[in-house]
């Protein structure tokens, strides 16, 4: 064997030597120069799988954009009055802007859609009609009213904080390996495997945790607000201050219990400036409440009010707790993990959502694992059976492609998806194609009463060229697959180019470097004076006078 071709062989087998070394580790974590690498899972070989094999929820978010009202009265109109009757709403932070005299343009970053019972009946309107009936009877009569959705186009910072924050609230939500990636300019995928509870993870993402406390002041309090029905949270009872405090004032945020009801509540703790103003406000609630007037202490989350609980007693050690009607364990874990990980930088809105069951993602897991190996095992038999010698040399850089392209995989790594395992097996087709041009020019070289070691050369040669176009052209086809993944939020397309451009890279060394290299040893063996073995339809009978004439390795 040439020096070259000795060398060859040794890289060979390097590489199947790593690939079967990190395949038969379900787990490795190695550290080397500073450098670590982790890598495994529980599944098949340690690989990665998609949520479509083991199961979970996928969902991909798209940067919401804002919600504009244009509001046209009967008469010319004040803004002071238009932000009255939104204050009354509890929609302090909308913004008010005039077109004219008697129109007017109201920003509000969401509205909330209609509530209804399990029954189908509406328990509550919509937001965008309780504001109009707000304007209409607050205002004056409204002629004209549109609601309209306003686009935003993040910068590449603020859809970098976004992913940042999600990833803060999903690591505490114990998911094992989530997948949080950026596809496009204003879209987030989120994957998550073995999780269930589709809406809890919803709730749990999408809100940005705008936390603000504001001070109630309760108006047309009776003499005795004790002893008659009065309500300080009806609209027309009470007026909001301005925020007072925000999620930033937080230290921290966890959940536990109400220390007499035993009821999941939110714990609290401010920073010391937030303390301190928490104890200035609620001294002041303490204050008017032992005067007779039961003004609240207001918590709003995403614009949604929590909880207007009384002060009758100053906080001074700057903690505090929130409780809700509707406060489950899960969801007081929820809201805690959102005011620790922090406000979304930009509101986002799910655009697709998939929730696969474990069982169907194990059985299709089973299912492709047959289909793979049936394919592979198929397409051996017919290289063997149809090119004899040549086949038994493609079958084995086969076997090598197949470990080191499972190598590649589980080392980038990459995951893999029912779309995934598709391209993997259309790679090992494209990888038999390399081989068959391979052989077909070796075996025009044979005919003509070429050497085996000459017609090896000649061969690759000659099919380099379509081999090299071929893949080429399947490398720019892949590319744009990806992007179209990337900028559409398709992570079945996006994996599927990703796998083939891995497949087709590997199976151009196995073509050119692992097939040749065996070749060259099979041509130095006594198997390889046996020339008819390497062409199915043997050699005509002027080839074989030239081949015995002709010394090995001649031309």
């Amino acid at each position: 064997m040439r020096k070259g071709g000795l060398r060859n062989f040794l890289f060979v087998l390097l590489v199947l030597e790593v690939a079967l070394l990190s395949l038969a580790f379900q787990r490795f974590d190695i550290s080397f120069l500073g450098l670590r690498l982790q890598r495994g899972s529980d599944a098949v070989l340690g690989m990665k799988l998609g949520l479509d094999l083991q199961g979970g929820v996928h969902l991909v978010y798209q940067a919401r954009g804002t919600k504009e009202i244009a509001a046209t009265f009967e008469g010319p109109v004040q803004q002071a009055q238009v932000k009255s009757a939104l204050d009354s709403l509890g929609r302090s932070d909308a913004t008010i802007k005039a077109t004219d005299e008697r129109t007017v343009t109201i920003g509000l970053a969401s509205l909330r859609g209609e509530a209804r019972d399990p029954a189908g009946n509406v328990t509550q309107p919509a937001e965008q009609e309780t504001i109009r009936q707000a304007l209409q009877e607050k205002v004056g009569p409204v002629t004209a009213y549109q609601v309209r959705d306003v686009p935003i186009n993040p910068s590449s910072e603020q859809m970098e904080g976004v992913k940042r924050i999600v990833e803060r609230r999903i690591n505490p939500f114990g998911v094992t390996e989530p997948v949080i990636q950026l596809m496009g300019e204003n879209r987030v995928l989120v994957q998550l495997p073995g999780v269930t509870d589709v809406e809890e993870v919803k709730r749990l993402i999408g809100q940005t945790a705008q936390l603000e406390f504001k001070q109630r002041t309760c108006l047309n309090v009776p003499p005795d607000p004790t002893g008659l029905f009065y309500d300080c949270d009806l609209p027309e009872n009470h007026v909001d201050s301005d925020v007072l405090l925000t999620g930033d004032d937080l230290d921290r945020a966890f959940p536990g219990t109400h220390p007499q009801k035993n009821l999941p509540v939110v714990n609290l703790r401010f920073k010391p400036e937030g303390g301190r103003d928490f104890a200035k406000i609620t001294t002041a609630l303490a204050d008017s409440y032992r005067q007779g007037r039961p003004d609240r202490f207001v918590i709003f989350l995403d614009n949604e009010e929590i909880v207007a609980p009384v002060a009758r007693e100053p906080i001074l050690t700057g903690s505090a707790f929130i409780e809700g009607p509707d406060f489950t364990a899960e969801r007081v874990r929820t809201i805690a993990i959102q005011l620790e990980s922090g406000r979304l930088p930009i509101p986002i809105e799910p655009v697709q959502e998939q929730n696969v069951d474990a069982t169907l993602g194990a059985e299709s897991l089973k299912k492709s694992l047959v289909a793979g190996i049936v394919g592979f095992l198929l397409v051996l038999l017919f290289m063997v059976l149809y090119y004899r010698a040549a086949g038994v040399v493609a079958a084995m850089a086969l076997t090598i492609y197949v470990a080191a392209v499972l190598a590649v995989f589980k080392l980038v790594p990459v995951t893999l998806t029912l779309a995934g395992i598709a391209a993997f097996i259309l790679s090992i087709g494209m990888a038999v194609d390399a081989n068959v041009l391979i052989f077909e020019r070796m075996k025009e070289e044979l005919r003509v009463g070429r050497t085996l070691v000459s017609a090896i050369e000649i061969g690759f040669e000659r099919a380099w060229t379509s081999i090299r176009d071929s893949n080429v052209s399947t490398f720019i086809t892949t590319a744009i697959l990806f992007w179209f993944g990337q900028r559409l939020g398709s992570s079945l397309v996006a994996g599927f180019a990703l796998t083939l451009f891995i497949g087709v890279a590997v199976s151009m060394f196995s073509a050119i470097t692992v097939s040749k290299t065996l070749l060259h040893i099979v041509a130095v063996t006594p198997l390889g004076q046996r020339r008819h073995l390497f062409t199915p339809e043997g050699l005509p009978p002027q080839a074989q006078r030239a081949a015995a004439g002709a010394p090995e390795g001649g031309s």
